[in-house]
């Protein structure tokens, strides 16, 4: 059997990948994901996987996928989390960042760092994160492009379980998008709408909860991007968030 794996900084970084890889397994187990063969204080290892990294073609299968996977975290264990609470809030305390406050205070360092231009430009996003606070509770899971893998027949797979926070729907959607863009240069509005339309019809056949508007996706798009930005330059991000489609037309 072929495996890999993944080393940890330390072994408390190694145990929450753990414990996100076994609430995965329990909660949401239409998150495909390898085999967790053995584990040690620092190091996880996987049975391997075949497949090749997410390309912008996949935008819109990758999509579908997370639309399953948050509708059925917003119908299940997500059903009631306030996620402008200071509290993350699930009984079994996996979830230890709480949505709001913890992206709040990620601006104000953003701005400290001269990712924000300006106080307006801080203030602004600060209403659009108090926005997308209001939108059906989901989970973040780092859908950036290089955590998927995606199989011969197009299934994929998750690779990579480091972070699980709760955040709104449609969030995770973003985060991918602004990678696929950061990567490889800026998609089509008409590809982000694709997306977001087999999200939302994926998510749909979990859970009542309202789909995300296209205006309500360009928030969560200039927010992942203004998030990412301290990154360019790494993880194979080279291209500038002022130069990636962030807005779709409302509808």
């Amino acid at each position: 059997m072929s495996t890999f794996k993944k080393r940890y900084r330390s072994p408390e970084e190694c145990a929450a990948a753990s414990r996100h890889y076994r609430w995965l397994a329990q909660h949401l187990p239409i998150v495909r994901r390898p085999r967790l063969v053995s584990a040690d204080k620092t190091t996880l290892v996987f049975e391997h996987v075949n497949g090749r990294k997410v390309l912008p073609s996949d935008l819109a299968t990758v999509a579908e996928h997370l639309g399953h996977v948050h509708g059925i975290a917003n119908a299940g264990p997500l059903a009631h989390l306030d996620l402008t609470a200071g509290s993350a809030g699930p009984a079994d305390a996996i979830f230890t960042r709480a949505y709001f406050p913890s992206r709040a205070e990620t601006l104000l360092r953003r701005y400290r760092d001269g990712h924000i231009a300006s106080r307006e430009s801080l203030r602004r996003l600060s209403l659009i994160l108090e926005r997308t606070a209001q939108l059906p509770a989901a989970i973040y899971k780092d859908a950036n492009c290089r955590n998927f893998i995606v199989t011969t027949e197009d299934t994929p797979f998750t690779i990579d379980f480091d972070d699980l926070d709760p955040a709104p729907m449609g969030y995770d959607l973003a985060k991918l998008a602004v990678s696929l863009q950061m990567t490889y240069g800026a998609l089509p509005a008409s590809a982000l709408t694709a997306a977001l339309d087999r999200y939302n019809q994926a998510s749909a056949t979990h859970t009542r909860a309202a789909p995300i508007s296209a205006e309500q996706f360009t928030d969560l798009l200039t927010l992942q991007a203004v998030l990412t930005a301290p990154y360019l330059g790494k993880h194979h991000y080279t291209h500038p968030i002022d130069t990636i489609t962030t807005v779709l037309e409302p509808r």
